[in-house]
């Protein structure tokens, strides 16, 4: 079991590598990545997901790539009420469909000064996911977008005010 993961090491490394830094079109580099993450060996459990395609992208260029979530990117996408396209296998269309929900939000919020799309992953998880159960009940775009920047109006922690003390 050991060698299995050992062989499938050097393939996965350059896979991302290539979807992160390489040569080409980014819809090109997306579908070679995603057939290295689809051919290592996966016993009991499924490796080709969003999370596994997109996160290391995420974390290595976080300006320009999402880390999708699918349902929370979902239940996000619904409650801003933007008609996101989506399937659970990772396929280009649908990454780069999401790319232009997370733009569109980064967009809408840049009176908030968003740095990167790690500003703009944490804002959707809070509005799709279920831990934050007061965004429960507000869920419908308008609304969300309403709550938002009450809550921002509210002087957070991280506020220049603070910085001040």
């Amino acid at each position: 079991m050991r060698s299995g993961r050992r062989a499938a090491r050097a393939p996965l490394r350059k896979g991302l590598y290539d979807f992160i830094y390489g040569e080409g079109r980014d819809d090109e580099r997306f579908k070679r990545c995603c057939a290295v993450v689809g051919s290592l060996p996966h016993p009991k459990t499924r490796v080709l997901t969003w999370p596994v395609v997109t996160v290391f992208a995420f974390i290595a260029l976080p300006r320009i790539h999402y880390f999708c979530k699918p349902t929370v990117t979902r239940v996000a996408a619904q409650a801003y009420g933007y008609p996101l396209t989506y399937a659970s296998r990772p396929s280009w269309e649908v990454y780069q469909h999401a790319l232009e929900f997370a733009r569109t939000v980064r967009k809408d919020l840049s009176d908030l000064r968003p740095r990167d799309m790690i500003d703009i992953q944490s804002f959707l998880w809070v509005l799709g996911s279920a831990e934050y159960p007061d965004w429960r009940a507000i869920r419908n775009g308008s609304e969300a977008r309403v709550k938002e920047v009450e809550l921002f109006d509210q002087r957070p922690y991280w506020s220049s005010k603070d910085s001040e003390r």
